[in-house]
């Protein structure tokens, strides 16, 4: 009964097949992505526009040593290794700095 079963060719999970016109699970989830992903709002690059003059003022109220740290940092993108080469500091001397002009940018943005 078995093999006569299998052999029928009849209803079976290995015969199942997707109804044209169906997506695959993949498409979906970047078909859903697309139409719940909300753009940008009119005004958002206003306010952006206006984030990046506010920061590059806060970054002109760094002292030299600072604003020279969080340029390589951050600009860079240079490891703690490589900007203390490049300062001819040590690398604990960076992170000192980093955290200074941090901390004093974080005060600027809070005023």
């Amino acid at each position: 009964l078995q093999r006569q079963h299998l052999n029928a060719q009849r209803r079976s999970v290995l015969r199942e097949e997707q109804p044209p016109g169906s997506l695959s699970h993949a498409s979906l989830c970047e078909l859903t992505r697309q139409l719940t992903w909300v753009g940008p709002k009119p005004g958002d690059h206003l306010d952006k526009r206006e984030a990046n003059e506010r920061l590059a003022r806060a970054i002109d109220q760094l002292d030299h040593g600072q604003r020279e740290v969080i340029l390589l940092r951050y600009l860079e993108q240079l490891s703690l290794a490589d900007t203390a080469a490049v300062l001819n500091i040590t690398a604990d001397a960076v992170k000192m700095r980093q955290l200074r002009a941090m901390r004093h940018l974080r005060e600027i943005f809070e005023q």
